[in-house]
């Protein structure tokens, strides 16, 4: 039996199968990052003085407000779902503390069940979010960096 191969029985691929697309590990990236946020979020104000001076580098040196500025203030509100104070500190904190959760809770459990749970309307999904949020956080920027200027 040495040196006998056995004949490759499956059938050719037809143009009509769908490919698998290999899993997108911007998604899982962005997954982690998430679940860091959420657990840095509940103690973050143990560790910082949030009262005290600015840790933004980019407002330490342009004296203007970033995209981000805000958030881990908000993070931190919606600890207790204080939506209007969030919304006070960043106003997109509520969603991107939201989209942070889901992209968290989603990890969780491909990584408990041991598989993908990627369906298509989900990866088109959450591209389409990704980039409206993220459109979103650029306006707020170039709004903060046209507008008045913060405090240090």
């Amino acid at each position: 039996m040495l040196g006998i191969q056995q004949a490759d029985t499956s059938e050719p691929e037809t143009p009509d199968e769908p490919r698998r697309r290999p899993p997108s590990t911007l998604v899982d990236l962005l997954a982690i990052a998430s679940v860091f946020a959420l657990v840095a979020s509940l103690f973050v104000d143990r560790v910082l003085d949030l009262d005290g001076p600015s840790t933004c580098w980019w407002r330490h040196l342009v004296h203007r407000d970033c995209l981000g500025c805000g958030l881990t203030h908000a993070f931190v509100e919606m600890r207790t779902l204080g939506v209007a104070a969030a919304t006070a500190w960043h106003p997109l904190g509520v969603a991107v503390w939201a989209s942070a959760v889901v992209l968290a809770t989603w990890f969780g459990l491909e990584k408990a069940l041991a598989r993908r749970l990627r369906p298509h309307w989900w990866m088109r999904g959450l591209t389409l979010w990704g980039r409206v949020l993220g459109a979103a956080l650029l306006v707020i920027g170039v709004l903060r960096l046209f507008g008045p200027v913060s405090p240090p």
